[in-house]
């Protein structure tokens, strides 16, 4: 995304919400007020007041949405195809066997969470397998959600043989869990598999995002 602002003559000037609205608020009115040029935006977890965007668009500032967005908004955004890339790695397993797949996903109000627990919904329509509300816990983006999410996995004695997580650091949070727990796991196309009968080692394979691509796809993209 920088190298694509130099490209075309802009400087970037970098701000981090650290996934909390208020800062993220407080960021963009800040940048409002040194007279930007436009925005790009990926929104915080915990964002679910638009207001400030839509000041943003009233001043007919161009702003684009990259990564995570927010759906209410009539607004260009840029982001991989998260309802299909659940779809694959979770037909990808059931394709080879497994059928009791869980999915620790992120907040429903942020696009990536949303997207990615319908693409495994849909995986698990397309094959016939019904929609367990138990395999799906709801939480945010970090390593202690899914450390939290596998620890209360396990009280509940709802042990899956393979867990879909929204993102790399959820995984890396039930991997954590998994190796200080009872169970060990191994993954399959970015998702957790696990074999509640035969102990093996634990080990990570994650999906590939193209972040440099979605980067620089952005700022060609600011209209609103």
């Amino acid at each position: 995304m920088v190298d694509a602002a130099a490209e075309h003559h802009y400087h970037t000037i970098l701000t981090v919400s650290r996934e909390n609205q208020q800062i993220e608020k407080d960021n963009i009115e800040s940048l409002l007020g040194m007279r930007v040029d436009g925005l790009l935006v990926c929104v915080s977890q915990r964002t679910s007041d638009p207001e400030v965007f839509k000041e943003v668009q009233r001043m007919n500032i161009p702003f684009v949405f990259f990564d995570r967005d927010i759906q209410e908004m009539d607004c260009m955004s840029v982001s991989f195809n998260d309802v299909r890339g659940a779809f694959d790695a979770v037909d990808r397993v059931i394709k080879n066997g497994y059928s009791r797949i869980a999915h620790f996903a992120g907040y429903s109000n942020v696009s990536i969470g949303k997207k990615r627990c319908e693409g495994y919904r849909n995986a698990l329509k397309h094959n016939g397998l019904d929609t367990d509300p138990a395999w799906i816990l709801e939480g945010g983006f970090e390593i202690l959600d899914g450390y939290h999410s596998f620890m209360t996995m396990v009280q509940h004695k709802k042990i899956p043989e393979i867990i879909l997580t929204v993102n790399d650091r959820v995984a890396l949070g039930a991997y954590k869990a998994i190796n200080r727990s009872a169970w060990t796991s191994r993954t399959i196309s970015g998702s957790w598999g696990l074999d509640s009968t035969k102990p093996r080692k634990c080990s990570l394979l994650r999906s590939r995002s193209f972040i440099r691509i979605l980067g620089n796809w952005g700022l060609p993209h600011w209209k609103c």
